[in-house]
């Protein structure tokens, strides 16, 4: 099984699902709209333990956060881990938006902090390590314009191709946000990871 993990950029918003990178490279596309990247972790994890040879992770923006909803504790409820997860995908939008200060909160202290960063780097090398030793191979690609957003120093041995944005250009979007169309899915899909 091969199972690509990302965001909307990888999950094909705005086009029909069969028109993604992944599928055409013949990829289950677990991608989810607005996630994080702590939740394509947990998304990749899954696909490890369901016996997955090759995943394709797609990196997206650090300014995301996957919070828990569920509006009660677990041990407090006196209950385990249910394995059904509820939760909320927040972006820099909801950031920009809210008027609730918890929100605000969350992402002035936690997700832009450079503490947050530095460990999810540090958990993206120990997944690589921890999926080969479950023999999975683990493919990280970034999607990022590296001409407006630098890369973090710890990705650089992560990351062995350029962007998919620097690479690709500008003439495949499908909205101001990034989304890609399908005559650039199908131009990744074909080319980009030949290089």
């Amino acid at each position: 099984m091969r199972v690509a993990v990302g965001c909307s950029y990888t999950a094909g918003t705005g086009i029909l699902a069969d028109q993604t990178y992944p599928v055409l490279m013949g990829y289950e596309n677990w991608a989810v709209p607005g996630s994080d990247v702590e939740y394509s972790l947990w998304q990749a994890h899954r696909a490890v333990d369901q016996g997955a040879s090759t995943i394709m992770f797609q990196l997206t923006s650090w300014d995301r956060i996957t919070l828990s909803n569920e509006a009660r504790h677990n041990f407090s409820a006196n209950r385990s881990y249910t394995g059904a997860p509820v939760y909320q995908h927040y972006t820099i939008a909801d950031y920009t938006n809210t008027t609730d200060p918890h929100i605000k909160w969350i992402f002035e202290h936690h997700a832009m902090s450079n503490w947050r960063t530095d460990n999810l780097v540090q958990r993206l090398l120990e997944f690589k390590a921890w999926a080969a030793d479950h023999k999975c191979r683990v493919d990280y690609l970034d999607w990022l314009p590296r001409n407006k957003i630098a890369l973090h120093p710890g990705l650089t041995q992560l990351l062995t191709r350029s962007s998919v944005l620097d690479w690709l250009g500008d003439d495949y979007y499908v909205d101001a946000y990034y989304h890609v169309n399908p005559q650039g899915h199908k131009r990744i899909a074909g080319e980009y990871f030949e290089r």
